[in-house]
């Protein structure tokens, strides 16, 4: 997802070991998001961090989705509302597809 919205560089091997030990830590406890949103940040500065939060809560209702095994693009959906939250639904959608 992040990809498809901010990029092919948006995400890059450096940052998957703290990517991976926040993400671990979301689904636990709370205050994870705020960590996220400075690692987007950190890596895409010219996105504002109203964005890099929509993001990152939408993000994180599809990966708490995908380990309940519910849906993906209709938890997205409910957890916001804008245009980020939307680009991150449509880029659920062609996840599988080969697109983008």
């Amino acid at each position: 997802c992040c990809r498809s919205l901010f990029g092919g560089s948006a995400v890059s091997l450096r940052f998957i070991a703290p990517l991976d030990e926040r993400m671990r830590a979301s689904l636990v406890s709370t205050g994870a998001d705020t960590d996220l949103t400075n690692i987007l940040l950190s890596k895409v500065p010219t996105i504002s961090r109203a964005s890099a939060q929509d993001f990152v809560t939408a993000f994180l209702a599809a990966v708490k989705a995908l380990h309940q095994s519910k849906d993906l693009v209709s938890a997205v959906a409910s957890a916001g509302r804008g245009p980020i939250n939307m680009m991150v639904q449509a880029a659920l959608l062609t996840r599988d597809s080969g697109v983008g």
